[in-house]
């Protein structure tokens, strides 16, 4: 028990800042055994809470289908809105324009300007191809910050029709890629 003492006493506030330590030791005796001691330990979070880099990608899908109910626009308007509740200090966002081939990209950056331009580039048609426009996304994050929260905003209608596709079977490949890089993938998509 006193062991333990010993090491929380040491413990720095700059070792632990988001974290205070309050220890109490009492005995019966000066001269006692370990078992006759109680080593009371209370922690307690303290400051502000912790918040790490974010770097996201935004996947859009920009095929014909997404013309449908103006779905295009309710995508980029989503996609615009999440970039300006980012910040430029310290997240990064890219943004991949994709149906059958690549439409539109811009990698990863603290540059929002240059991302909502990209958001709203490129023309809606062509056939949808998910599996290229996820490992397209998962591919952005090659070489860049460690510490930050890797995350895929995937905005599709959800009508996959590359020929020769199974959507599941893609799926599960892209999810073994993303789970390999430490990538988060939400998909917001409406399956028809």
């Amino acid at each position: 028990m006193l062991v333990i003492f010993c090491l929380v006493a040491n413990i720095s506030s700059a070792e632990l800042p988001h974290i205070e330590v309050d220890h109490r030791l009492s005995c019966e005796h000066i001269y006692t055994s370990p078992d006759d001691c109680k080593v009371t330990l209370t922690l307690t979070g303290a400051g502000d809470p912790i918040r790490y880099p974010i770097e996201a990608v935004l996947s859009l899908d920009s095929s014909g289908s997404m013309k449908n109910n103006n779905r295009i626009n309710k995508s980029r308007d989503a996609a615009t809105k999440f970039v300006s509740l980012m910040d430029s200090s310290q997240d990064k966002v890219a943004v991949i324009n994709w149906n059958e081939t690549i439409v539109a990209s811009e990698p990863l950056t603290n540059d929002f300007s240059q991302i909502i331009t990209k958001i709203n580039e490129g023309d809606v048609g062509g056939n949808t191809n998910v599996l290229l426009g996820l490992n397209a996304s998962i591919s952005m994050f090659n070489n860049y910050n460690n510490n930050a929260k890797k995350v895929i905003i995937f905005l599709s209608d959800g009508n996959d029709t590359s020929p020769d596709k199974n959507l599941v079977d893609t799926i599960r490949y892209v999810a073994d890629r993303a789970k390999q890089k430490d990538v988060i993938i939400l998909g917001l998509t409406q399956l028809v």
